[in-house]
């Protein structure tokens, strides 16, 4: 007669492949450095970076109000 549930030894045997899997590939990330912080020259302050996408859309609205003139105009 065969129990189709998992002991507690497989269970335990599981856990420990799992870990073993774990630790073999966490060694291949032990070289590797992640920037968290910019570094440099790079580093530009929020409201700058704010200040330059809200001209970029008053650019882009106000080529779009153009365009649209235009189109009225062509078809009058």
């Amino acid at each position: 007669m065969k129990i189709k549930a998992f002991g507690a030894i497989d269970l335990l045997i599981s856990i420990l492949i799992m870990a073993v899997a774990f630790m073999i590939g966490m060694n291949a990330f032990r070289g590797v450095n992640l920037p968290l912080q910019p570094q440099g020259n790079d580093l530009k302050s929020v409201q700058e970076h704010i200040n330059d996408q809200i001209s970029e859309i008053e650019d882009a609205r106000q080529k779009a109000a153009e365009f649209e003139k235009e189109m009225q105009n062509e078809f009058k």
